[in-house]
């Protein structure tokens, strides 16, 4: 995938996953969200404006980080800017880890795909409801000040969005967000209670959602997901969802 698609899509997904707090850095966003999730503690290099040295912009970020009690970290992709901020890193020591897949796929092949006889009933609400934040973390096994930091986010999303439920009788099967931006729309926080799982019940909230973004226009959809979950891989797989880049998080050896 272009550059320029990266920044694009990667610009979507911080929108759209907003940390408690930020701060920008000649073009770069110094993200904080007391050390829960790695999107919201980390720096977004997506632009670089070239009125600071590289070395001095990567001392301010670890002078930013280093108050707040935590390593420096940047969310990376091969479109990070300035051109040599990944081999600066390197030279630094940092370290690489959690390989993530950015993958998309047009909203009717998603349709198409995830189109199965309807056992679970689909509910939508426009923000996280106490049942649905329930069931992500309790499913998730989230702490409370995890719990309470992702709410925060959740409640905060810009623009539109969609906080799936499926329903068996009185239970919840599966949750999802969406998020919508344009003609795109992010798929998150998909979740099945280990009761439900091989049940279709992701299968269904993916239909659910790529149902409710067409119905809003939305050509693509994208989504994250790690390079070692393969039951997810294989669930996007069927739902006609491709590869288009990976992301990582680039972290200061302590």
């Amino acid at each position: 995938m272009e550059n320029k698609n990266i920044q694009l899509i990667e610009s979507l997904a911080a929108n759209a996953w907003q940390a408690e707090s930020s701060q920008g850095l000649e073009g770069w966003l110094l993200r904080f969200s007391r050390g829960i999730t790695r999107r919201g503690n980390s720096v977004f290099p997506q632009r670089d404006h070239g009125q600071v040295e590289l070395d001095k912009k990567i001392d301010a970020v670890e002078a930013f980080y280093s108050k707040k009690g935590q390593p420096a970290i940047f969310q990376m992709t091969q479109a990070a800017l300035p051109a040599g901020l990944y081999e600066n890193l390197k030279k630094r020591g940092y370290r690489d880890a959690f390989f993530t897949q950015v993958q998309s796929a047009k909203t009717d092949v998603v349709l198409k795909n995830t189109k199965r006889k309807t056992v679970f009933t689909a509910i939508m609400e426009t923000r996280p409801i106490p049942k649905w934040l329930d069931v992500y973390f309790e499913t998730s096994q989230y702490g409370a000040l995890s719990a309470e930091v992702r709410k925060n986010i959740l409640e905060k999303i810009p623009g539109l969005a969609g906080f799936f439920m499926l329903k068996d009788d009185a239970q919840i099967s599966a949750i999802g967000l969406g998020v919508i931006e344009g003609k795109h729309l992010g798929i998150y926080c998909m979740v099945t209670p280990e009761s439900y799982r091989r049940q279709g019940a992701a299968t269904e909230i993916l239909h659910a959602l790529a149902k409710w973004g067409g119905n809003h226009s939305v050509e693509h959809i994208y989504l994250q997901v790690m390079e070692n979950n393969q039951p997810a891989l294989a669930l996007y797989k069927n739902a006609g969802f491709n590869k288009q880049y990976r992301y990582w998080y680039s972290e200061k050896a302590v």
